[in-house]
């Protein structure tokens, strides 16, 4: 369910087209739903989100707070995915606790690796 743009013209890539509401500057959906989700979004979303919190919290309730935000970002956006069928419904509870626990696990472990390089480098 791809579509691009082209000279002004939406050109169906595959069967099934996508409602226009869907799309945001030539993004689907599904592609920014994937950048949440593995390639680095939700991260980069609770990154810009902690510039936000306050000065008066420890270090460590904003760190607790980036992971948490982080794995929600993640775990909400792989079920927005497979909601709308973008990704195989996991077939059994413990396969949906499987996929959200890595899906989470990765977005805590970018989050941090983001704040590490950008605010800790000596």
């Amino acid at each position: 369910m791809c579509r691009r743009v082209e000279r002004g013209k939406d050109v169906a890539l595959m069967r099934g087209a996508f409602p226009r509401f869907l799309r945001y500057g030539g993004v689907m959906l599904e592609q920014v739903l994937t950048w949440i989700i593995g390639g680095g979004g939700a991260g980069a979303l609770t990154f810009l989100l902690m510039e936000k919190v306050p000065e008066e919290w420890t270090s460590e309730a904003k760190r607790y707070l980036s992971i948490g935000l982080a794995f929600v970002f993640a775990v909400a956006a792989f079920g927005l995915s497979v909601l709308f069928k973008y990704t195989p419904k996991p077939e059994t509870w413990q396969a949906w606790i499987e996929a959200c626990f890595a899906v989470g696990f990765v977005a805590c472990g970018l989050s941090q690796a983001i704040h590490g390089a950008k605010h800790l480098r000596a």
